[in-house]
């Protein structure tokens, strides 16, 4: 019969093993600022097509992306996105392509932790130029967030996208960044 100290040294013994992680640090970051490094971005519908950048956006539709995430816990964060594109020609005309958005996170193992997240959001995307105008734009999905060490972080994610007036689009995405301004 096992005796309860076995039991005790048992657990003591595995827990301490150089399998099991070690616990999240008290207070986490407080900011995450990163940038989209690989996009891969198919267009729905009728006139269908695939899109591939390296660099390329996140949530925001075509451009290269920087984003800056404010933690506003243990799990939420506040993600306001930014992507801006110039291009000339001398034959044609210069235009320019800003993208403004914004993300709602919620990482489900927290924020100090490899973790799978959900997110939503919504943007404007403004065109200059010959093509001037302004699309609206919202929508969602999940992804994975892997701290590498103290401060680096990699991000994959999936990311469906309504573009009002355009379309659909199902984005995948690769990003890296950096954490900042935690204990």
């Amino acid at each position: 019969m096992v005796g309860v100290g076995s039991l005790l040294l048992a657990a003591s013994l595995l827990s301490a093993s150089p399998v099991s992680s070690p616990p999240p640090k008290a207070g986490g970051p407080k900011m995450e600022l990163g940038t989209s490094i690989a996009n891969v971005t198919f267009l729905l519908g009728s006139g269908g097509g695939v899109l591939a950048g390296v660099p390329a956006g996140i949530q925001s539709f075509l451009s290269p992306s920087a984003y800056l995430t404010a933690f506003m816990g243990s799990n939420i964060a506040i993600e306001p996105q930014f992507g801006f594109i110039l291009a000339h020609s001398a034959a044609a005309s210069t235009d320019t392509i800003l993208n403004l958005g914004a993300n709602v996170d919620c990482f489900l193992a927290g924020t100090t932790a490899n973790s799978l997240y959900v997110f939503g959001g919504v943007g404007v995307i403004a065109i200059g130029g010959s093509g001037s105008g302004h699309q609206y734009s919202f929508g969602g999905g999940a992804g994975y967030r892997i701290r590498e060490g103290d401060r680096f972080v990699i991000r994959m994610s999936g990311v469906f996208t309504r573009i009002k007036g355009t379309g659909n689009l199902v984005s995948i995405n690769v990003s890296i960044g950096g954490t900042f301004g935690g204990s």
